[in-house]
């Protein structure tokens, strides 16, 4: 009867353990920006048109923007990884572009979306929470 229990109890554990991980888990694909065909010019930017999939997972929308490696002669580099992308390209000037990604997520599930935006060689951590 004390190994049933123990094997109850073990399983009850692996699977809170399992529930745990799966809350916490990162449903976004490629955050960082780090997968993809990455083809730089010389200041180490890749300039990706509208509807571009070359970042693995990504979509670029509404503009063009520029995906960037560090080091770069910019003096900007990545928060986490060694790319990051300037939604402005190199025009500073609208149409921004963005980037596009489906996730699968369950209705009444709590969601938190953090990222970093960043000016220059500042970056400042923006977080989201979703119900």
């Amino acid at each position: 009867m004390g190994k049933e229990i123990f094997k109850a109890l073990f399983l009850a554990m692996a699977l809170a353990s399992a529930i745990t991980t799966a809350a916490k888990a990162n449903l976004v694909s490629n955050g960082s920006f780090e997968n993809g065909t990455f083809t730089p010019d010389g200041n180490q930017v890749d300039s990706l048109p509208v509807n571009s999939t070359t970042m693995t997972g990504w979509t670029v929308v509404n503009g063009s923007l520029a995906w960037i490696n560090s080091p770069n002669p910019f003096g900007i580099n990545a928060q986490d990884g060694s790319k990051f992308l300037d939604l402005t390209d190199y025009r500073d000037a609208a149409p921004f572009g963005g980037v596009l990604q489906t996730v699968s997520t369950c209705v009444g599930c709590g969601y938190q979306l953090t990222f970093y935006l960043g000016s220059d060689p500042r970056f400042v951590k923006m977080a989201c929470r979703c119900s």
